[in-house]
């Protein structure tokens, strides 16, 4: 009941949701909210004035033409959230778990800088990423990998002791000590006490609220160390210094026991054929305000991605959605939509690789992905768009470089074939990477343009040709699959 006025909607208590389509316009019941900084998508107007001469001063009345629903998602650069989009566009994909990365024999090295290097073989870790390193004598803990690091090394910044490791590991993510003793919190649960495994990057509210973990439920872990607990384990639920495992109680004091977050690589390249969607906004109306508080857009496909890097402000992806119509409802096709955790990587995070070379004299970029399909109607369609053919994709990124050497501008003159990659790693452990295969870079040159620091445009334009697609797309995270 309303009291005389009814409550304005408000943005911050509306949502959107997404629910993949097992046949175009046929979505499963199971949804995900988004979460997005703003969204438009729109019917848009559709409805013309009519031109026959009816007899009397003004136009009859209009007749509805063909809508145009389409619009755009902005949503935060979450690593769970950042899967169903890819999803979204390239389809189901199997995902690889990753395992620890056991380190090579040698002796650490002191790179007289602050850093060290630990060697390794065919590691997996690139700058930027978090890792948590154990079973050494003075570098066990949580580090960032600084420059350099590669298939053959970790770097990171650490007080230098002579030290070769013999059975060292590293690991994505943070990596937690258990020591103390196992409680029995009955129902056949057992919560494990956590410690921090030492890190160089704990955020202040980390320290003031206790052990900075960042397990969550339904996260899996590795256990080792133990003498009952050993293996990999789905978390049923946390506290401040302890997870709770589904475990039979046997009692155990710990006193070298490991907790390692379990991630998995998740691999798309962009398809010939994309899936289709649907898209659900709810309007927080209130009481009896609205009989259709639900507005749902089907047979979607997402047609173009795009992002910024560098510079300031807030990491988002902006989404270009295509779709065949738009309906009410009065009820969601998901009461109760999945809430998947926010875990965001942030512009600080990202990295740009350019013939495998990490550059660091890009100051901002600027990724544009455009799908090319245009939704069509069919005689006795209605008002429905009934399909939506793919069409050319156009891929680019557009950079603004430091002029500090010329090897961007030799790279376009030779108009040779690179690989270009921008990749993110967040300070959980997470990271995405977005991969054009096949590129040329084109430049205008640099020109003086006053005494300031002189920079250079470059556009890196995506093709293909030796390989199987344009664009590909990586993301490790905590999450087993994208169904």
């Amino acid at each position: 009941m309303h009291c005389g006025q009814f409550t304005q909607v408000t943005g911050g208590s509306s949502r959107l949701v997404l629910y993949n389509e097992e046949c175009p316009g046929q979505p499963v019941r199971t949804g995900y909210v988004i979460p997005i900084a703003n969204e438009s998508l729109q019917t848009g107007t559709s409805k013309n004035q009519r031109s026959v001469i009816t007899g009397k001063r003004g136009a009859g009345k209009p007749f509805r033409g063909l809508p145009s629903p389409s619009g755009q998602v902005a949503m935060g650069a979450s690593s769970p959230h950042m899967g169903l989009i890819f999803r979204a566009m390239c389809g189901t994909t199997a995902a690889t778990k990753e395992t620890p990365l056991a380190l090579s024999a040698g002796a650490v090295k002191d790179n007289k800088d602050g850093t060290v290097t630990l060697a390794a073989e065919n590691s997996p870790f690139v700058p930027g990423d978090l890792i948590s390193v154990y079973g050494t004598t003075n570098y066990d803990g949580t580090y960032v990998l600084a420059k350099g690091s590669g298939a053959d090394a970790l770097v990171f910044t650490a007080p230098f002791v002579a030290e070769t490791p013999s059975d060292a590991h590293a690991t994505r993510g943070r990596a937690c000590d258990i020591r103390g003793d196992a409680v029995d919190r009955g129902d056949g649960k057992v919560a494990l006490p956590l410690l921090p495994g030492g890190s160089e990057i704990w955020l202040p509210q980390d320290l003031a609220s206790g052990v900075p973990h960042v397990f969550r439920p339904g996260d899996s872990v590795t256990i080792s160390g133990t003498t009952n607990y050993d293996g990999e384990h789905v978390i049923d639920s946390v506290g401040a210094a302890e997870i709770v495992i589904t475990a039979a109680y046997t009692a155990e004091t710990f006193d070298a026991g490991l907790a390692v977050p379990v991630f998995y690589r998740h691999e798309w390249q962009l398809p010939k054929r994309q899936p289709t969607q649907t898209w659900e906004k709810f309007f927080d109306f209130d009481e009896d305000a609205a009989s259709s508080p639900y507005r749902r857009y089907s047979y979607c496909k997402v047609n173009g991605i795009s992002f910024d890097a560098g510079g300031d402000g807030e990491f988002l992806l902006t989404i270009d959605v295509a779709s065949g119509g738009e309906t009410g409802s009065s009820s969601a096709l998901d009461a109760d939509p999945v809430e998947l955790p926010q875990v965001f990587i942030d512009k600080p995070d990202l990295s740009l690789f350019i013939n495998g070379v990490r550059r660091g004299d890009v100051a901002t970029a600027s990724f544009s992905a455009s799908f090319g399909i245009t939704p069509q109607n069919a005689i006795g369609d209605r008002l429905q768009y009934t399909r939506m053919p793919e069409g050319d994709p156009e891929v680019s990124l557009s950079m603004s470089a430091y002029l500090e050497s010329d090897a961007l501008q030799d790279i376009a003159d030779a108009d040779t074939t690179v690989p270009v990659r921008i990749y993110g790693a967040g300070l959980e452990g997470d990271a995405f990477a977005v991969d054009m295969p096949e590129c040329v870079l084109d430049t205008p040159g640099a020109a003086i343009s006053g005494k300031e620091g002189l920079m250079q445009d470059v556009t890196a334009m995506a093709f293909v040709d030796k390989g199987e697609s344009v664009l590909g797309f990586t993301l490790i995270n905590r999450i087993a699959e994208y169904a």
